[in-house]
């Protein structure tokens, strides 16, 4: 599955830097939920959602780096503004200490803060490029440290969207070594995807997950949780690392391996060996 290697190499190479009523597990929300039973009929659904995960979360990341790059917000002149203020290597004057601007198609972006210490950028129906940005994003810098909230924060194009009720990153701007916690759902070509308390730590070349995840054709909820650190090194799958989703009584391991390979059991038996991470099942609804 290409995409598990480009999420994981999201939070490698970041410049600066997207459930419980039964025996599965417990998550921050208060609201009991569905968890799904994890059987070999639904294995793959059940990997393939736990990979989107991955690559949920990492969005946080692609909407706060913003600088040119190619990603759902597609770089826009404000976004670039705020990346700027989160990357702590502003040039004197690029970012007036306070103001608001008219986007190019509609809405309004506001913005209050400086190289230094960080600031507040508020988007209110901000429309460009085809893009269209809710919410309110907050930096806050000391050094190396930056930690950026993001609040009822929304980016939706006309094949996607992503929606944070609330995310927070702290990122060490000298090692990228990060922590992301983030609650709300993403969609894609109709798909949609919601975690809950979901997080990714980042330290060298080890990340761990979890959190609660849900999918529309899983059914229901699952958590995420990460029994060995997962490890990789740049443009190649994961060499070593446990992650388990767990359901309703039951649960699906994914090991990997010092050759890449990938092994898959479903509540203690082995359901399928695969080569390397780019052969997982890759749709989250097929």
């Amino acid at each position: 599955m290409r995409k598990f290697t480009t999420a994981l190499l999201t939070g490698a190479s970041l410049l600066l830097f997207t459930a419980c009523g039964s025996s599965g597990g417990s998550g921050g929300g208060s609201t009991t939920k569905t968890m799904v039973p994890i059987t070999e009929e639904n294995a793959d659904t059940v990997i393939s959602s736990t990979v989107q995960s991955i690559s949920g979360i990492m969005e946080v990341g692609d909407i706060t780096q913003s600088n040119d790059s190619s990603n759902i917000v597609k770089a826009t002149t404000h976004l670039s503004k705020l990346g700027n203020i989160a990357s702590a290597n502003m040039e004197p004057g690029t970012l007036a200490e306070s103001g608001t601007e008219q986007c190019s198609d509609g809405g309004s972006v506001s913005y209050n803060g400086n190289e230094t210490s960080g600031g507040t950028v508020t988007f209110s129906q901000c429309e460009e490029y085809g893009t269209t940005i809710n919410g309110t994003m907050t930096i806050s810098i000391n050094g190396a440290e930056t930690t950026t909230i993001m609040t009822n924060f929304s980016v939706k194009t006309s094949y996607a969207e992503v929606y944070y009720s609330n995310a927070t990153m702290d990122l060490n701007t000298n090692t990228y070594d990060m922590s992301v916690t983030a609650t709300g759902y993403t969609i894609e070509d109709g798909d949609r995807y919601d975690f809950e308390n979901y997080s990714l730590t980042k330290s060298g070349n080890s990340y761990t997950f979890s959190g609660l995840i849900k999918t529309d054709c899983m059914g229901g909820w699952v958590e995420i949780k990460t029994n060995k650190a997962l490890v990789m090194t740049e443009y190649s799958c994961p060499t070593a690392g446990e992650i388990v989703s767990v359901g309703n009584n039951s649960e699906l391991k994914m090991v990997f391996n010092a050759d890449m390979s990938v092994d898959i059991s479903v509540n203690g038996n082995l359901y399928n060996t695969y080569s390397d991470c780019e052969e997982l099942p890759e749709s989250v609804c097929d």
